[in-house]
């Protein structure tokens, strides 16, 4: 039975962490460990989820939970980087990654695992598998907590590769129809597994985004040495919807902005890189009218920042955007 690292990173976010290792607890899959990245929160974070392990009873009843502090905040692919570094050496055979604002039923785990080591079982995989492509990454459904919702289904990247979209989000349960194995653009990073293998051949997450679309940009990476990506729909989890920006803040704004420019620019083929050369003059060019409209204008700034920031190259976290990023030519 395949050792499975399970990879949580917190920001600012201990009650939502511990409510999910709650969950985890429950888990009827017997080879798992936890790693959680604390990510730089500067709340107490730390002390909180280090006193809960330290009391609970959660600690004894699995084989290992190790608790890592970040001195500041590496976003979401530098904290997933550092937890996955950390599995490896603890011998994880799989890598989970799970956001902490989720609670998971117990045989989430196996299920999974179970489509990971035998996947010719299936019809879709099976099909992708005899034109000579590899199993990647594979994800549950994902529903909101009121388990009526759906918050992922998968997702779609758009062929200009400047955004991508989560499958479904918003939709009820009674809309769903499909239940067996399916193929999608790429798996949300709110719960995706990958094998050792797999990392050992497409590599570690991209830390340019520092958050946002760096999932994306890993499924793109990975598409391009063959490897396609499944939803295991009878598999699912819930979501609480807690974001470490909040939703249409400056900061959620610029980083989807700036990371769709580099979404493309990144992974696109001459006409893409093109394209998103133009988009971002096209997207610039129109936020001086969006003054006019009062349910826009925050928009306003934080896009010209994004569009700037992306035609000098700057990558990472807002506050530290001197770094260089890295393209591929």
């Amino acid at each position: 039975m395949p050792k499975v690292s399970i990879i949580i990173v917190n920001y600012n976010g201990f009650k939502e962490t511990i409510d999910c290792l709650k969950s985890l607890a429950k888990l009827d899959y017997p080879n798992f460990n936890i790693v959680i990245i604390e990510n730089g929160s500067p709340n107490d974070s730390y002390k909180n989820l280090l006193g809960f392990l330290q009391k609970s009873a959660i600690r004894d009843s699995q084989p290992i939970i190790k608790l890592i502090k970040s001195e500041r905040n590496l976003g979401f692919a530098g904290g997933c980087n550092l937890g996955i570094k950390k599995a490896k050496e603890l011998g994880a055979n799989y890598f989970l990654l799970l956001n902490p604002d989720t609670t998971v039923e117990p045989c989430f785990l196996k299920k999974l695992i179970g489509v990971a080591v035998k996947p010719e079982s299936y019809k879709a995989i099976k099909d992708k598998i005899k034109k000579g492509e590899k199993l990647g990454f594979l994800g549950p459904r994902i529903f909101y907590e009121d388990k009526k919702t759906v918050y992922s289904n998968g997702g779609f990247i758009n062929k200009n590769l400047t955004s991508a979209t989560l499958k479904d989000h918003g939709k009820t349960k009674k809309g769903l129809n499909n239940n067996n194995p399916f193929i999608t653009d790429y798996i949300t990073g709110t719960a995706l597994l990958l094998s050792e293998k797999v990392l050992d051949d497409i590599g570690y997450m991209d830390e340019d985004y520092f958050l946002y679309y760096e999932d994306s940009d890993w499924a793109i990476k990975a598409r391009k040495k063959r490897y396609f990506h499944a939803i295991v729909p009878n598999v699912t989890i819930y979501h609480k919807g807690y974001h470490s920006t909040e939703y249409l803040s400056f900061n959620y704004i610029y980083y989807l902005t700036r990371n769709g420019y580099f979404l493309g620019r990144k992974n696109g083929n001459l006409r893409q890189k093109v394209f998103v050369i133009f988009y971002s003059v096209y997207k610039l060019i129109k936020q001086p009218f969006k003054l006019f409209l009062p349910k826009k204008r925050k928009w306003v700034k934080p896009v010209i920042k994004a569009t700037w920031d992306f035609w000098r190259g700057r990558c990472g976290e807002i506050k530290m955007t001197k770094s260089k990023c890295q393209f591929n030519n």
